[in-house]
């Protein structure tokens, strides 16, 4: 069975930006390299859209936490692909010592195979942190090396993660 997502101009929009941060993350030294092997897997299948990959269940999520004066604010972005449908997250949280703090979402898109996306209407140029900003053609100008971001992967197919830094730990 040949499966297909209904892609409409907002979603292709949607798919080119989750590929070209998929691309910045495998840009060298951003990842390790055991991350590096499900970043690939979910480039696989944003690449092959329309087409569906029901064989990959995966998700990689991005976060900043930036400061100002004594106000925190975190930033995330999530891509994920399980049994065929794929989703897309961003949400911020912004935290006043005095006050406390409140997260919201930004931006939810989700799409199962043969059907319409679900959506909600908040593409903003806007949807991590500002240097993120998407616009056909564009060029990511963010540093995802940078210790200010949290990069983390999810995928119990890719037997390597979760090994990471375990012959250190053997050895001591």
């Amino acid at each position: 069975m040949n499966e297909r997502y209904n892609l409409n101009s907002t979603d292709l929009d949607i798919l080119e930006a989750v590929k070209l941060l998929l691309r910045k993350l495998s840009e060298p030294f951003t990842v390790r390299s055991d991350q590096l092997v499900s970043i690939a897997k979910l480039l696989h299948v944003v690449s092959r859209a329309p087409q569906v990959c029901r064989s990959v269940n995966a998700s990689i999520s991005i976060s900043i936490r930036t400061r100002q004066e004594k106000f925190s604010f975190t930033s995330s972005w999530q891509f994920s692909a399980f049994d065929g449908k794929l989703s897309v997250s961003t949400g911020r949280s912004e935290h006043d010592p005095a006050v406390g703090g409140d997260w919201y979402n930004e931006m939810e898109w989700s799409i199962r195979p043969s059907e319409k996306s679900e959506y909600n209407n908040r593409w903003d140029e806007e949807w991590l942190v500002p240097e993120l900003q998407y616009y056909p053609e564009q060029k990511l100008n963010i540093d995802l090396r940078s210790s200010d971001y949290e990069i983390s992967v999810e995928d119990h197919e890719n037997e390597l993660l979760g090994d990471y830094g375990q012959e250190e730990d053997e050895a001591s």
